[in-house]
């Protein structure tokens, strides 16, 4: 996984948020937890472009969604605390996306 791997997500969730749409809180925990948010946020209507994440590169899809498992289990229920967020969906993941770059780089 590269910086630009997570970079581009982020271009997209931020774009998202701005535009004013939200995903549900413990919706969006659920999908977190069963590695399956790329393969939900296609089926929403959020106008994120996913594209980057296609089949030569389902492996870092895959490996973010891991990272954010991990992240879930270690810090699910203390949201609001450590990253100032506890209502959309979309600003946890844009959170935990930034939260895997701090970590790996």
């Amino acid at each position: 996984m590269k910086i630009i791997d997570l970079t581009i997500l982020i271009l997209g969730l931020n774009a998202a948020i701005d535009r004013g749409h939200k995903a549900d809180w413990e919706e969006t925990k659920i999908h977190i937890e069963a590695g399956d948010v790329f393969s939900w946020l296609k089926t929403k209507d959020f106008s994120i472009d996913l594209s980057y994440y296609n089949e030569s590169r389902a492996r870092i899809a895959e490996e973010i969604s891991q990272e954010w498992q991990s992240i879930y289990h270690g810090y699910a229920g203390e949201e609001r605390r450590k990253w100032g967020i506890q209502n959309n969906g979309l600003n946890l993941l844009l959170a935990w996306t930034n939260e895997i770059i701090q970590q790996k780089f």
